[in-house]
């Protein structure tokens, strides 16, 4: 059937055709990804971007309006280099189109020039041998095959075009032929152009169906057996900006002193914001300054580029940040962190990324509205299971009592996603650092080659034998998160005392004393320890704090002496433990034997 122009509905659904191309092959994509970083996730990112057309987008009267709807969909949910650049070459295209009912083969080829344009406008440094260069071949071939006035004759000739293209990508970028594979963001845009030109060329009148049963098979592909290049910077840090009259130039320029492969795309209000950088709640302070942060996403690439090159063990080992294990632990064990939400104001952070202790200690002392905390976003703990279990037999996610957070179950319900992945979700009854000790001894018995069913059945044995004592200054930030009844709150602050809180069997909080100051609560939470101690072996204790390391360092001090042996770690706590704990707590972890 002959297509000479695209109206609104044969554009969509070509494009939507080819997005859910992008979303079959997304592990094939992901498996020859080491550009900029070996991170594995390319086609996870494009198959993001393009899912957000397919669920937010729709046929409008006007093809130009049907490609705006497009774009913005594609904006809202782009997700790593390649995603945002693709967005961005989408909205040019709207933008060309202006209103015009249908688009015939010159007003496309013309629209795609300017769409090349505000693409290589978004990335900061373009690099060729990427998805950048692919996407100019293909315009060119448009320009020389625009006279053919038959869409899917068109598509046809210029993806071969595209094809070539990309085999010379390598020829281009030296670690794509020292990996010796394509550019994976340039394999993503031509199979969306596979895709488009499928359906163009078909006489059927609706968009293909039969995507999901083409991915199930995808998960039993052989992990990546190409190299990379080591990440740079540690965090991939990705924004979504609104607000009015956004400078795209000034903000890219703006990412130029925050780290590289800075990407700044948008239009209509909103921008979205791509950098690699070591300090993601820099990135976040610099760039809220251009627009209210809508949305935000952090990748740890260090850890991504080890699970698909130097992952240690079968087992994958998941946790919280409620968990205060000190980072060099986490690193050494490669143990993958999910971060909860801390709202403040009226903005959103990732805990332990985007906001520092500081910036909690500083709201809670300010009389106004307390930070509050909530669990991951269930997208996040999604793709986090969708990627790992891509490269490990199983997994095992530790996460915070249920009891003080719906991490848990939130976590429960994203696992069942997969049901034919073993994926293990344990609620730890614990937090903090008690918390941090459970994880360690998950991660030393996979260490030590332990299976998947050993290590949970010693975890089930350790939680009853793991304890968390906390002394804090006061128990109000406690009350205000629902942590402790507000009758005891008030009697403690009547009476003047300092609490000691712990956690009962079940995870839930409980009081274990009180003293009229911390130095005394530190002294009653000593002699706490060791009693708890002398009821069987200690296997490691760890003390934790809230923006103190000198009294941390005293406290440490103290239980060494009663305990006989050196704590493990000291280490201050997460931000979300320390908008319920306030400045100054302090805390004795333990665990037996």
């Amino acid at each position: 059937m002959q297509r000479v122009e695209l109206d609104s509905v044969t554009l969509y659904n070509a494009f939507v055709s080819g997005g859910r191309e992008i979303i079959r092959r997304r592990e094939e994509i992901n498996k020859i990804n080491v550009f900029p970083v070996a991170d594995g996730d390319t086609g996870t990112n494009l198959a993001l971007t393009m899912g957000s057309v397919v669920e937010r987008s729709s046929p409008r009267p006007t093809a130009g309006q049907t490609m705006r709807s497009m774009a913005d969909a594609a904006l809202s949910g782009a997700r790593g280099n390649s995603g945002i650049i693709f967005a961005q070459f989408l909205a040019g295209l709207g933008e060309s189109m202006g209103e015009r009912p249908s688009v015939s083969s010159e007003g496309f080829a013309e629209a795609a020039r300017h769409a090349e344009r505000r693409a290589r406008e978004a990335v900061l440094a373009p690099v060729e041998g990427t998805i950048l260069t692919v996407i100019g071949d293909w315009v060119r071939s448009l320009e020389e095959h625009q006279h053919l006035r038959d869409f899917g004759l068109i598509f046809q000739r210029t993806l071969r075009g595209a094809k070539r293209s990309l085999d010379r990508t390598p020829e281009l970028l030296p670690a794509l032929k020292k990996a010796g594979v394509v550019d994976a963001g340039a394999e993503g845009f031509v199979r969306f152009l596979s895709g488009a030109t499928e359906y163009l060329v078909s006489d059927a009148s609706a968009l293909p169906s039969g995507a999901a049963g083409a991915e199930a098979s995808l998960a039993e592909l052989p992990p990546s057996i190409h190299g990379g290049e080591y990440p740079a910077f540690r965090y991939c840090v990705e924004l979504l900006l609104r607000g009015e009259g956004i400078d795209l130039g000034k903000l890219r320029a703006e990412l130029a002193g925050l780290g590289d492969c800075g990407i700044a795309a948008g239009g209509g209000g909103r921008a979205r914001v791509h950098v690699h950088s070591d300090d993601p709640a820099l990135v976040l302070r610099r760039l809220s300054a251009y627009g209210a942060v809508e949305e935000q996403k952090v990748d740890d690439m260090l850890r991504e580029y080890e699970v698909v090159h130097a992952r240690k063990h079968p087992i994958a080992l998941v946790t919280d940040s409620a968990c205060d294990l000190p980072k060099a632990l986490l690193d050494e064990h490669q143990i993958h962190v999910l971060p909860l939400s801390i709202n403040l104001g009226s903005a959103a952070y990732l805990d332990g990324l985007t906001i520092g202790n500081e910036d909690i200690y500083a709201a809670l002392e300010s009389g106004g509205p307390s930070p509050t905390s909530s669990q991951p976003s269930p997208a996040a703990a999604r793709l986090l299971y969708s990627f790992l279990s891509t490269y490990y037999e199983s997994i095992i996610a530790i996460h915070v009592s249920a009891k003080l957070s719906g991490t848990y179950s939130l976590s429960s319900r994203e696992a069942e996603r997969f049901p034919g992945k073993r994926i293990s979700v344990v609620d730890s009854r614990l937090n903090s650092g008690a918390q941090a000790l459970l994880v360690l001894r998950a991660a030393e018995l996979i260490a030590a080659g332990k299976g998947h069913d050993e290590v949970l059945a010693a975890l089930e044995s350790s939680i009853p034998k793991a304890r968390i004592l906390v002394a804090v200054p006061t128990l109000r930030h406690m009350v205000k998160g629902g942590r402790v009844g507000p009758l005891k709150g008030a009697l403690a602050r009547l009476l003047n005392l300092k609490p000691i809180v712990s956690l009962d069997e079940a995870g839930g909080s409980a009081l274990r004393g009180a003293a009229f100051s911390m130095r005394r609560c530190a002294a009653r939470i000593v002699r706490l320890a060791a009693e708890f101690a002398g009821g069987g072996e200690l296997r490691a204790y760890g003390v934790v704090h809230a923006g103190d390391p000198e009294a941390a360092r005293d406290f440490a001090a103290r239980l060494e002496a009663a305990l006989g042996k050196k704590p493990l770690f000291i280490q201050e706590i997460s931000s979300v433990i320390a908008l319920n704990a306030g400045r100054g707590a302090l805390a004795a972890v333990l665990m037996k034997e």
